[in-house]
């Protein structure tokens, strides 16, 4: 047995060990719990096509040639905005376009250049993208990796600032996140809303959560006076994926808004001007934004405000929803998808919607082996097209009358085509609704 002593001791030294390497702890606790359920596929290069334009290459397979060629374009327009709006290069960035497999896997690219930035690209038909999150991959979180990149390696190659160290991540990954915005909403309102609604509802939880205001952007966490600041981190770490959201979210609203009170000229002069600083001290970047923007700017980074940034993602959301309107009534079927799947995940006691009059039908998320209905051929990422020959066009009614359904004729779209499977129930079928 211990002495009580020693237990203290030891216990004091844990808790040393959780605050000063508490994300590191967490990375690999988190790594154990994810890697239990989640199975690595190794995607090798050598066996894909190639296309590439300038600076900018996709690694794609058999049959993905539409899909690779739209691929490369959102990377050309995103090397060009970077130019544009930082007055910086890019480095040159890959991507690799693979087909999703039924379980949930972590992606691991063999025989990957070293000089490459490499970005799998998850998708269930190889001709087009059908998932909001997909189209998130491309333009929003590409152009985040690559603006975040670049600023660091412009920064760094003077030898001056680093923008992923703790003191700095908030100007690499801010502004990077505000690329990301601009570039979405300009190119696709389905990714600027589907990261927008994610960034404002992780603020929200995480406000309310620890019921602070202000927010100090300058240390990348929340402030609050109630709560001591060691049982903070310690409660914030349990919590990790979440506070990251809203960190990013806050660095967001931080640049947007410094852009839209002192024009886009702005960010593209601090950045500029930051390369010339010989130490990356917080006295010296602020200094840098203080001679540009001045002092005001300098004063928000430590009392940032959390319910001007959630107006301000409320009001951006507003002006996207019209846009996800139309995007219903696309001739292009993954279009309809896409924007129905952000809609239908805003909370309409905020936003004005209404997604109950959108004719949906249904699609498998997840199916049980074993079942009658997986022995019958139905399987992960089937869309339900009609029951007994009738077609399906409410997803609440479909649930409903599935019910006392017994040895029914069901069409499925899958892979563009469409296929047919007699079945005894949907038992052991876990559905979701979608547009049609």
């Amino acid at each position: 047995m211990y002495k009580p002593w020693k237990v203290i001791l030891i216990g004091i030294f844990f808790l040393l060990l959780l605050d000063g390497c508490g994300y590191i702890f967490y990375r690999a606790t988190i790594s154990g719990v994810v890697g239990k359920d989640v199975r690595n596929v190794k995607v090798n290069l050598k066996d894909k096509k190639i296309i590439e334009q300038g600076r900018n290459r996709v690694y794609y397979p058999e049959g993905a040639e539409e899909l690779a060629n739209e691929a490369l374009q959102i990377l050309v327009k995103q090397e060009q905005m970077i130019t544009d709006y930082l007055g910086i290069g890019s480095e040159k960035t890959g991507v690799v376009l693979i087909q999703r497999v039924p379980e949930e896997v972590r992606y691991i690219v063999d025989s990957a250049p070293r000089r490459w930035a490499i970005w799998p690209v998850a998708v269930d038909n190889l001709q087009v993208l059908s998932h909001a999150s997909e189209f998130d991959d491309l333009y929003w979180t590409i152009i985040h990796e690559r603006t975040e990149g670049a600023i660091g390696d412009a920064l760094v190659k003077k030898g001056s600032l680093y923008s992923f160290n703790r003191e700095t991540r908030w100007i690499g990954d801010g502004i990077a996140e505000l690329l990301g915005f601009r570039f979405s909403e300009e190119y696709s309102p389905i990714a600027a809303a589907y990261m927008l609604n994610s960034r404002w509802e992780t603020i929200r939880k995480v406000s309310q959560r620890w019921n602070f205001s202000r927010y100090n952007l300058k240390e990348f966490k929340g402030v609050s006076g109630s709560i001591k600041e060691n049982k903070r981190q310690m409660s914030m770490m349990n919590r990790y994926p979440q506070i990251v959201g809203a960190n990013y979210g806050m660095s967001l609203y931080y640049w947007a808004a410094l852009e839209r009170e002192k024009g886009p000229q702005t960010v593209k002069e601090i950045v500029l001007k930051l390369q010339g600083i010989k130490e990356p001290t917080n006295r010296n970047i602020e200094g840098v934004i203080s001679d540009i923007a001045g002092q005001t700017w300098v004063d928000r980074i430590e009392k940032l405000d959390v319910n001007e940034a959630l107006e301000f993602f409320k009001g951006e959301m507003e002006l996207l929803i019209p846009m996800l309107n139309k995007g219903l009534r696309s001739q292009e079927r993954h279009i309809r998808m896409a924007s129905y799947e952000v809609l239908r995940n805003l909370d309409e006691e905020v936003f004005d919607i209404d997604p109950s009059g959108i004719p949906t039908t249904a699609i498998i998320v997840d199916i049980y082996p074993g079942t009658s209905a997986y022995k019958a051929g139905l399987r992960r990422g089937d869309i339900i097209e009609s029951i007994n020959g009738e077609l399906i066009q409410s997803f609440d009614k479909f649930l409903k009358e599935i019910k006392n359904l017994n040895q029914v004729e069901v069409k499925v779209l899958r892979g563009g085509k469409t296929k047919s499977f007699e079945i005894e129930s949907f038992a052991g079928c876990r559905l979701r609704g979608i547009a049609r």
